[in-house]
């Protein structure tokens, strides 16, 4: 004989998305201080604009590979929805 165990379970899921509260100060020193940390980063002429959770960056690298990592240690920031980069590569 099956037991029985009851009513079955409903599974309820919520569309519900949770976005910290950060001022766009902070995410732009998170930012600045990523690009300090990596590497591949001369942060010295890179600035980072936040506005509406998009991190706008601007200024020069000398790489073709400091555009990538820039735009990906901003994309990694708490809030940042979305990264445009303004950067140019200059040898």
């Amino acid at each position: 004989m099956a037991k029985r165990w009851g009513k079955p379970v409903q599974l309820n899921r919520n569309n519900i998305i949770v976005t910290p509260k950060v001022s766009p100060c902070q995410v732009q020193a998170k930012i600045e201080g990523a690009f300090k940390r990596e590497a591949e980063i001369d942060a010295r002429h890179i600035s980072v604009a936040i506005s509406d959770h998009t991190a706008r960056l601007y200024g020069h690298v000398h790489s073709v590979n400091e555009p990538n990592a820039a735009r990906a240690a901003a994309a990694s920031a708490p809030g940042i929805a979305s990264v445009e980069s303004h950067l140019v590569v200059t040898p």
